[in-house]
């Protein structure tokens, strides 16, 4: 789990991620950034109702990203904001899947190199 100096958490926050940030995309996730001015990175995840109708669907997706993004958090710089947002196919994909995809994204986004594979798939 991703403590809480490492969240996004204010609603201005997420509005100026998702206005002045830069995006690259994969089928299960999205992945917005920018510089925050902070010393430390933090994560935002938004996985919406048109994603997965079900609470408990979204809490696991959810669940996941955070996991995801707390085992990149040594590997990236400090000082940027990150959202994931869940597609579509995120619900039914597998922790190995979404590892991937975040994974690539971060190689795309030259954030971070390409993640090694996960040591534990669900």
């Amino acid at each position: 789990m991703v403590d809480r100096a490492h969240r996004v958490r204010l609603r201005s926050d997420f509005a100026r991620i998702r206005l002045s940030g830069r995006r690259v995309s994969h089928p299960l996730v999205r992945l917005q950034w920018v510089s925050n001015g902070l010393p430390v990175t933090r994560f935002g995840f938004v996985v919406g109702r048109r994603v997965a109708p079900r609470a408990h669907d979204r809490n696991r997706v959810r669940r996941r990203l955070r996991e995801i993004a707390r085992g990149t958090l040594p590997h990236l710089p400090d000082g940027i904001d990150i959202v994931f947002i869940a597609q579509a196919g995120a619900v039914d994909a597998s922790f190995h899947e979404l590892y991937q995809a975040v994974g690539e994204l971060l190689a795309r986004s030259r954030l971070e190199r390409r993640l090694a594979s996960p040591e534990r798939a669900e």
